[in-house]
């Protein structure tokens, strides 16, 4: 009986586990690029082989100051699934986040 019921539940574990394997293909990096300062700037771009390209760059502005806070550029598009590009142009720093002469995003 101990085997019928240690075979059932082999049976019941194996049929259970996930099928087929991994279907997810992976997305090459076709450019990567960046640039790390010593007084804490810093550039980055990347271009992945699904379209997806994204630039970036940062600085520290008035170093010392009681005001002192990090300031960023930069802009990424990318294809929607209608086909559509989509390009977000940025910028970040104490007034929060603006995105800029941007298409419509979803």
């Amino acid at each position: 009986m101990k085997y019928l019921i240690v075979a059932l539940a082999f049976i019941a574990v194996t049929s259970a586990a996930p099928q087929g394997g991994d279907t997810t293909t992976p997305i090459p990096i076709l450019r990567q690029e960046q640039e790390i300062n010593p007084d804490g700037s810093y550039k980055y771009a990347y271009e992945t082989g699904n379209g997806i390209i994204a630039e970036e760059e940062g600085h520290i502005e008035n170093v010392g100051a009681e005001n002192e806070g990090m300031v960023a550029r930069g802009k990424y598009s990318y294809t929607s699934p209608e086909g559509e590009l989509i390009e977000v142009i940025w910028e970040a720093d104490e007034n929060g986040f603006r995105p800029q002469g941007m298409s419509e995003v979803p």
